[in-house]
């Protein structure tokens, strides 16, 4: 249940306009958090980030405070910046907030499927596939991304997708660490494929159970991914001694 490899940046286009250059020294280190190149509790030096992304310093010191205002990065006065740990607090709410937007938009898009938006998933299905049999996590992680953003699209409010993306990098965080997790993306495509079938049958309360029960999959994993990975994780809370009690349930 490894993290993935460390892997470098790509370079940023310098000849791109200054506010352009600012979106993407930020969009590139988000990235690189969420999908655990950059782990929790990894310090951050704006020098060899501005190095590595082929920018000034400037930008990458903008990125970090944008970062740090979303949670995904923390400042330690005369220590530096660090990539925050996993705040399973975060990743309950942002769950909360994931299940009732997308099960709600889920049973609209079972009345609005059409068979060009059937087609997309399927065709995304075989693409997820395809990346399980490659063994390419990234790409996988990408797919199912997409995935969950066409599913919220077939309901005709694509901007729900938006809505959430900022609130849920804790929780992307845990979801791309369990990808490693031996069986969880079969059984990850299994539940997309169930979704779909509801979808086309036009059952909106089937569509519903097959998407709220994927959802909830994140509680299944996150006990053990916490048990493996203890530095990686804080509960950010009040609970006596840290101690989240239940996670979360199915």
């Amino acid at each position: 249940m490894a993290a993935t490899n460390y892997k470098r940046m790509e370079p940023i286009n310098r000849t791109r306009a200054t506010r352009t250059t600012r979106v993407e020294a930020y969009d590139a280190l988000r990235a690189s958090i969420i999908s655990l190149q950059r782990t929790p509790g990894q310090r951050l030096s704006e020098a060899e980030l501005a190095r590595e992304l082929g920018v000034s310093r400037t930008p990458v010191r903008e990125a970090i405070i944008q970062l740090r205002a979303e949670g995904l990065v923390e400042v330690a006065p005369q220590l530096g910046s660090f990539v925050s740990k996993i705040s399973l607090r975060s990743v309950r709410e942002a769950q909360f907030a994931r299940e009732a937007l997308e099960c709600a938009a889920v049973r609209v898009a079972a009345e609005r499927i059409d068979v060009a938006a059937a087609g997309r998933l399927h065709q995304n299905l075989a693409s997820q596939r395809a990346a399980q049999a490659s063994g390419d996590l990234e790409q996988f992680y990408r797919l199912d991304e997409e995935f969950h953003r066409e599913l919220v699209a077939t309901s005709g409010y694509p901007g729900i997708s938006e809505l959430l993306d900022r609130s849920r990098a804790h929780l992307n965080r845990v979801r791309r660490l369990s990808l490693p997790v031996p069986d969880v993306i079969e059984e990850l495509i299994d539940q997309h494929s169930l979704v779909v079938d509801a979808l086309e049958r036009h059952h909106a309360d089937e569509a519903e159970a097959a998407l709220r029960h994927h959802l909830r999959g994140v509680y299944r994993v996150l006990e053990p991914l916490r048990d493996a990975h203890p530095d990686y994780f804080v509960w950010s809370g009040d609970g006596a001694n840290g101690d989240p009690g239940r996670l979360g349930s199915e």
